[in-house]
């Protein structure tokens, strides 16, 4: 059970959601079943709110719309209409029917139990309050101490400024209370009725549906029942502590299962592994022992591989033979050109024998031609070199010089007329080709 009040700017929200008309949600099945237990005649939700709530003292920070929340335990063997019956029968003892706004019981949520949404304005009538000026609300020594800009002493200030003063109850000037009404839970529900809610509430369920228990009370071993002994603010933190603690938990076992499902994947791939490696080695060691069975016996030949061996010998055979009758017409070519080689050779080393032969009559001769040549030339303009001339007057023959330039002349034309013969004798033997002097050789 969940007690729970709204302003009037989010009364509306919550009475259309209660009422379901909004629009599609993911917890809510369209074609789940929605009833009431409230007096229906009297208008909708949202009228009956709007009526109860005129004449109210309504401000920004009241909240005029309290919601209480009755969920069927699980394993609860009461029908379910009577059940809620009971309960909205109950509850009908501490909340006034005339200030009910609705109360709808809702079987549209799959993933949660059965339950009623009580909605209702808690009227009450107090005496006003006012600023008593001759008494500041001032700073302590635990406010500084939480803050150090909070000066113990120092007067305290509110949202929007102003200074705080002491409330007080307001009177009128013959001395009458100032009453106002207005809607607040903490003014009909103090903390003592809001710890025996359940307690009551299970009570009178049990003697309406005459059973001894009901489930509304909690086991002292459940943990919710501390925390329902805590002060609204208080239990609001604690359960929002608690819901970040269990979706970290959550987050934390969703991570913790998927690396066990990783773990699990890896040591399936690591025995596949080991597998293969193993079959991997029996079959290395298989090959081994055939290999060295191979090595240790001579290959068995079919017939047909046999055949093929043979028929393959044949074939090269046969090509071999082709092959030395295309070389025969070269072989003979080749002696052919040998014999021809042959005898270039033997007629070089007889025209060399000839030249050695002719050489020396050849230079021999044209030393002969020179020296005549010289002999005419001086005979013919009477410039002999040397030569005897017969003087009549002494009766004798005595030896005549020729000039200088004479005899130069003479030596240079017969050293010429030699070189040239000599160039004519070796020239045969320096332009013999490569071929034939290997050939002589």
């Amino acid at each position: 059970m969940h007690v729970k009040t709204f302003s009037k700017k989010d009364a509306g929200r919550i009475i259309s959601h209660d009422e379901r008309n909004i629009g599609d949600r993911e917890h809510i099945d369209r074609e789940g079943e929605v009833y009431y237990l409230h007096d229906t005649e009297h208008g909708t939700p949202s009228e009956r709110f709007e009526r109860l709530c005129d004449g109210l003292k309504v401000t920004g920070k009241s909240k005029p719309l309290a919601s209480l929340v009755c969920t069927m335990p699980k394993n609860c063997k009461i029908p379910e209409r009577d059940f809620f019956r009971a309960a909205y029968a109950a509850l009908c003892k501490l909340v006034p029917p005339d200030q009910i706004v609705m109360a709808a019981v809702h079987l549209d949520e799959p993933k949660a139990q059965p339950h009623l949404h009580l909605l209702w304005v808690p009227i009450t009538t107090k005496q006003r309050t006012t600023d008593d000026k001759s008494q500041p609300v001032l700073y302590t020594k635990a406010d500084e101490k939480k803050n150090p800009k909070h000066k113990a002493g120092e007067q305290k200030r509110q949202s929007n400024g102003a200074l705080r003063w002491k409330r007080v109850p307001m009177v009128d000037e013959e001395g009458k209370p100032v009453m106002v009404r207005t809607a607040c839970l903490s003014n009909e529900w103090s903390k003592d009725d809001m710890r025996d809610l359940h307690p009551r509430i299970e009570r009178d369920m049990c003697a309406t549906l005459g059973v001894a228990h009901v489930g509304l009370i909690l086991e002292d071993a459940d943990e919710r029942k501390e925390l329902s002994k805590l002060a609204p603010t208080a239990y609001r933190r604690v359960t929002a502590t608690i819901a970040d603690q269990d979706a970290a938990i959550a987050i934390n076992a969703e991570q913790i299962e998927n690396q066990r499902e990783e773990i699990t994947e890896a040591e399936q791939r690591l025995e596949l592994l080991r597998q293969r490696e193993n079959e991997t080695r029996s079959a290395i060691a298989d090959l081994e022992e055939q290999c060295a069975e191979a090595e240790a016996q001579p290959l068995p030949v079919t017939k047909k591989e046999h055949r093929a061996e043979e028929a393959e010998s044949a074939g090269l055979d046969e090509r071999i033979q082709q092959l030395e009758r295309d070389c025969e017409p070269v072989r003979s070519r080749v002696g052919e050109l040998r014999s021809r080689l042959a005898d270039v050779a033997g007629r070089v080393a007889d025209l060399r024998a000839r030249v050695a032969e002719l050489a020396p009559r050849l230079i021999g001769r044209a030393v002969e031609c020179v020296s005549a040549a010289e002999a005419k030339f001086l005979r013919t303009f009477g410039l002999d070199a040397r030569f005897e001339r017969y003087d009549p007057a002494r009766n004798t023959v005595h030896e005549v010089a020729t000039p200088l330039r004479v005899r130069q002349a003479g030596a240079a034309a017969a050293a010429a007329s030699i070189e040239r013969a000599k160039r004519e004798a070796g020239w045969a033997s320096q332009n013999t080709p490569r071929h034939d002097r290997g050939a002589s050789r």
